[in-house]
């Protein structure tokens, strides 16, 4: 998918599809990651999907493990790990795997296992059925975040594996590294989740709800250094909202609780912006501590 590039990469993918028929290219005018992948997703003719970011890269035998998981699991979805690089390709950060041996789980499994986890598409091999009619959201960032109990409670199995198969290219014009992009966004996806499981997966939700307590405060205090009054409201209005839940809830720490007590309370002055500061400040030197 060549999405409105202003290089040559449109230019290098036609090479691509010429040498190979295999390849197939569109060109069209920029809308975006998920406009991209949502032109490219009715085209595919295989019987699997793995989506690749333009400027990342994947190790020697990527796809190859993947599919051979899949066989031999008869898996839906195959996980796996990633890292990130810079923009040289160097290792920024060694990431061990957390498990040695792959983890087989259904849906349910899968469900509660990625609640608390960060969800990208670009990190796994999904069945094309299991993709059907199921779009990207248009959010600049996290649009993956959003659909991924609609994916997940689709499959029979699904397979996570320990191999770091996928380089992530961090650089200083990316979306993610800037600090320019709408970190909303990931709020939104993080709340439509939760209202989705709320609706659909009780046993779930309740796991979900610390990871949607922790968008809420992380947008919260770049959203108060920003003085966005207006969407520093919407994070209020939710607080007070969802208040009950959150404060019942086993699944959210005490710090969170308080934060979100003081968030709920106040009327975003000065006091509550101190305030949530100095919480997040303490849960930091707690952490620290340990």
């Amino acid at each position: 998918m060549d999405d409105g590039s202003p290089d040559n990469c449109g230019v290098i993918c036609d090479r691509y599809a010429d040498s190979d028929k295999r390849v197939r290219v569109v060109h069209q005018p920029n809308k975006g990651v998920a406009a991209a992948r949502n032109a490219g997703l009715p085209l595919a003719k295989g019987e699997y999907l793995f989506f690749v970011d333009s400027d990342d890269y994947l190790a020697e035998g990527c796809i190859e493990k993947h599919i051979s998981v899949a066989l031999m699991h008869d898996a839906d979805m195959v996980c796996a790990q990633s890292c990130n690089v810079d923009e040289n390709g160097l290792l920024i950060n060694k990431k061990t795997a957390e498990q040695v041996d792959p983890v087989v789980m259904d849906a349910n499994s899968a469900m509660r296992y990625y609640a608390t986890k960060m969800w990208g598409p670009w990190n796994r091999l999904i069945k094309k059925e299991v993709h059907e009619n199921i779009r990207f959201p248009q959010y600049r960032i996290h649009e993956d975040e959003a659909i991924k109990f609609l994916l997940l409670e689709r499959c029979r199995k699904v397979v996570e594996i320990p191999d770091i198969l996928y380089m992530y290219r961090q650089h200083g014009s990316s979306i993610t590294a800037t600090g320019d992009a709408d970190r909303m966004d990931m709020f939104y996806s993080c709340l439509k989740n939760y209202q989705y499981l709320e609706e659909n997966h009780k046993d779930i939700c309740r796991l979900f709800l610390q990871s949607l307590c922790d968008s809420a405060l992380l947008n919260l205090s770049l959203l108060i250094r920003k003085k966005d009054l207006d969407r520093i409201t919407e994070i209020t209005d939710f607080a007070k909202q969802y208040f009950l839940r959150i404060m019942i809830s086993g699944g959210v720490s005490v710090s969170r609780k308080l934060r979100f007590v003081l968030v709920a309370i106040s009327n975003w002055k000065k006091e509550m912006c101190l305030y949530v500061r100095f919480y997040s400040r303490l849960e930091t030197i707690r952490k620290e501590a340990k």
